[in-house]
């Protein structure tokens, strides 16, 4: 059952009155994460949408989780701001709230931290139906339990994500995007770690599986070329793209559309150290993968669902956890998973009922 809400008190009446477990979707970007075991209706909120609230010179906006990024972006673009972390799946039309449940962060999330760093508050309903606010709309609160970090990465399984508000930052006059081009992957972790380990401060450093760095920085336009010049002749080996492929390159990032559309991707959290193995591994299953982050983070993406189990055996064998988070595969999670005993307890305090879907 899918149940459309475009008020707040819709949303609470179908959570207070269904019987099956209730999980709330958005924009419908992040398919694989709705994937439940047991009888499930959905609390569709791509119609509870709007920005509530936003104070250009406070740096700060409140709005309905069903509001589009692209809504969210075009707004703030008017006043020359933007979300530093760049989240993902604007384009194919990701919600607020959606992002926020599903936790994802872009390339920027480098230099600027992730999505958990820009939720400054949440407005959500309970399992009981209850309609509750943690954080605040200022950058500074001590207002006890971080709430919405908490719910950042949640996946619907605490609560019903109604409003949010987030900080956001001005943006960069200019950016510059550089290539570095190696032979071999040995070769360019070398290049990735003196740029991790320098005081150039980055805003993005992604790592191609072909051995391609790409560096994005940013700043006042005068300054920046001289910076990007120094980069180049400490590391060797690179270009300073043009405007049309650095943001050809990022966009292709920010879609998940560089391994293809109608292809299922996953997000691996990794350590740089560990890379030569992993990339070893996932070569022998021809997939197709990516580094982000400083080689934090991996992006593995596949078509044939019949490679999933090798891919499962391998993460396993590594002890990384894994997230699928976009395609048709009915795979949610992969690989190593930590029981945290803190998790059901709190769901308990969340959901007492237990209205929302089991955690994993």
């Amino acid at each position: 059952m899918n149940f459309p809400a475009a008020t707040i008190e819709e949303a609470i009446s179908f959570l207070r009155e269904e019987d099956a477990f209730v999980l709330s979707r958005g924009g419908g970007t992040k398919a694989p994460l709705l994937t439940v075991d047991g009888e499930t209706s959905f609390l569709d909120l791509s119609g509870l949408t709007g920005i509530v609230e936003y104070e250009p010179s406070e740096y700060v906006f409140t709005a309905r989780a069903g509001t589009t990024l692209v809504e969210i972006n075009q707004a703030l673009r008017e006043h020359n701001q933007y979300l530093p972390f760049d989240p993902p799946l604007a384009n194919a039309g990701a919600t607020l709230g959606g992002t926020v449940a599903a936790g994802l962060s872009g390339p920027g999330r480098l230099r600027y931290g992730g999505l958990r760093d820009f939720v400054l508050g949440v407005l959500f309903a309970n399992g009981s139906g209850n309609i509750l606010k943690g954080g605040g709309r200022v950058v500074k609160n001590a207002a006890g339990f971080d709430f919405p970090k908490f719910l950042a990465g949640s996946l619907g399984r605490f609560a019903v994500l109604l409003e949010l508000t987030f900080k956001v930052f001005p943006q960069p006059e200019a950016c510059l995007t550089l290539r570095f081009d190696s032979h071999t992957l040995a070769h360019a972790l070398g290049k990735l770690f003196i740029a991790s380990l320098s005081t150039w401060e980055p805003d993005a450093l992604e790592l191609e599986s072909d051995g391609r760095l790409f560096l994005r920085i940013s700043g006042d336009s005068i300054g920046l070329k001289p910076r990007a010049e120094a980069i180049l002749h400490k590391i060797g080996d690179g270009i300073i793209l043009d405007d049309v492929d650095a943001s050809a390159y990022w966009q292709s990032i920010a879609d998940f559309s560089w391994a293809g559309t109608d292809a299922n991707y996953a997000k691996i959290p990794v350590f740089p150290h560990l890379i030569p193995k992993l990339d070893e591994a996932l070569d022998r299953l021809s997939m197709k993968r990516r580094y982000g982050m400083a080689g934090n983070v991996a992006w593995l993406s596949w078509r044939c669902e019949g490679i999933v189990p090798d891919l499962d055996a391998i993460l396993r064998n590594l002890e990384l956890p894994g997230l699928v988070c976009r395609g048709s595969s009915n795979t949610v999670f992969l690989g190593h998973r930590q029981d945290h005993g803190i998790h059901a307890q709190v769901k308990t305090a969340f959901d007492p009922e237990g209205r929302f879907p089991p955690l994993p």
